[in-house]
């Protein structure tokens, strides 16, 4: 999915991946403009999908769905690190992912 629509960096398939996993993946997505022409496009894409996935589970009524909102929040710290190709070392809710540890 995330090759077919130009999200073709490691942060972008791990976005995709994890969404698609959770099952939010076609309920944000249409919110966010698709497909992408360039990288440029392609982490735009990203960080607007991040920030409405991030609105969406804080929204849910359920407390473990909403309590689900770290996921995007990492991802936004990712970006914010400009780490699109998820080099180690970073942090996952405070573990520190090395090349020992992964």
């Amino acid at each position: 999915w995330a090759d077919k629509n130009g999200i073709g960096m490691p942060l972008g398939g791990a976005v995709v991946f994890d969404s698609f996993i959770q099952g939010s993946l076609a309920v944000v997505a249409r919110s966010v403009k698709l497909p992408v022409r360039n990288e440029e496009e392609a982490k735009k894409w990203v960080y607007a999908y991040c920030v409405e996935r991030e609105k969406l589970l804080a929204s849910r009524k359920d407390p473990l769905t909403r309590s689900t909102v770290y996921r995007p929040q990492t991802f936004l710290n990712l970006i914010a690190a400009d780490n699109w190709n998820l080099d180690l070392p970073f942090l996952v809710r405070g573990v520190e992912l090395t090349e020992q540890n992964v």
